[in-house]
């Protein structure tokens, strides 16, 4: 057989195996994809789908692009908060009052124009704040144990941002109140280090710069922000944290620096954490600070500001986590910080947790 034969028989043949392929093709597409066209089950019918080729001629049709499933990347907070082995040295650098309890305090560091000598005295003078807010009255009362205050190594006008000093220094009040809120969800307020207070100010100022970043020429230009404007669910950049909060309704009322009301903030408290919320958050004077239960039926205040040890605004002072044996010591301490009378808010938060049923 000559070459030119040989050529015409090859040719001949790759027809046959196409035409075999073609029938092929058309019997798989009679059996098992056309009663799928008229609205029968393919699965009922299909006993080796493996019998479909992928290269079958398909109906021309608009092409759909489909994008691939987001998956939602959490923050690790428990792993963030998770105190570390050089936390508690227990020798007062913690931030704990060396005094013993007993009350007298001769050494303590003020940058304000007055030194608490005594914490039983009640004094007048003029102190500010690290956000430049001015107190023209303090006075002493609801006083918290010492022996068991936290002092951070900076406050929320010191706090370092990602680069360089934080963009919204003095105004992250809410923000970080909020953050202690949800960080006691994670980790026992009871054994909060000065550590964990600095981590909590440094998630707060980031937080506080993604709640603006999203509300864009919404944010209010004095950059402090309300209740109603923190997210249910927190996220920092592409990491959302592990929690869905939800938040009670605000209670307002008025404030006095002689405690005529301390009455209903302790009742206001006392509905709360009866509700079964994780905290509260309570603003006035334009200071935010959140108040927080401990598992042995004390309670404690967290405060972003500049403070000394036993929670009187000091300039050069850190933030604080101040302990009180009970509602009204705190209602007391809190109305001590008012400016004669004010007018303060009061919202509860329930905290969520991934791992929460």
């Amino acid at each position: 057989m000559g070459k030119k034969a040989r050529n015409r028989e090859a040719r001949r043949s790759i027809r046959e195996r196409a035409r075999q392929w073609a029938a092929n093709i058309a019997r798989t597409f009679l059996s098992y994809c056309l009663p799928c066209v008229r609205g029968t089950e393919v699965e009922a019918q299909c006993q080796d789908k493996s019998l479909v080729d992928r290269k079958s001629p398909q109906p021309v049709q608009e092409e759909v692009t489909t994008r691939p499933a987001h998956r939602t990347r959490y923050l690790n907070l428990k792993g963030v908060l998770h105190p570390q082995s050089n936390d508690y040295p227990w020798s007062g650098e913690n931030g704990m009052c060396e005094c013993g309890g007993i009350g007298y305090h001769p050494v303590i560091t003020s940058g304000s124009e007055f030194r608490i000598q005594d914490h039983r005295d009640t004094m007048a003078a003029r102190s500010k704040s690290a956000t430049t807010q001015v107190k023209d009255a303090v006075t002493s009362g609801g006083l918290p144990d010492c022996r068991y205050s936290v002092m951070g190594n900076f406050n929320q006008g010191t706090v370092a941002g990602i680069v360089g000093p934080s963009e919204n220094a003095g105004t992250q009040c809410t923000s970080m109140a909020y953050t202690a809120v949800v960080a006691s969800a994670f980790l026992p307020v009871g054994i909060w280090s000065r550590n964990t207070l600095d981590t909590i100010l440094q998630l707060g100022d980031q937080l506080h710069e993604q709640i603006l970043t999203n509300m864009g020429n919404n944010a209010p230009q004095n950059r402090f922000l309300a209740f109603d404007e923190l997210p249910h669910k927190p996220r920092i950049g592409a990491f959302r944290w592990p929690v869905k909060c939800a938040f009670g309704p605000e209670h307002q009322g008025v404030i006095s620096a002689n405690g005529d009301h301390n009455s209903e903030i302790e009742r206001y408290l006392k509905e709360t954490f009866g509700e079964g919320y994780s905290g509260c958050l309570m603003t006035f004077d334009g200071m935010t600070s959140a108040v927080l239960q401990n598992n042995d039926e004390t309670y404690s205040v967290f405060d972003s500001h500049g403070r000394n040890i036993m929670g009187m605004i000091d300039g050069e002072g850190q933030a604080s986590l101040l302990r009180f044996t009970s509602l009204i010591d705190v209602a007391k301490h809190v109305s001590g910080q008012a400016r004669d009378v004010s007018l303060y808010g009061l919202v509860g938060v329930k905290v969520k947790t991934r791992d929460t049923p």
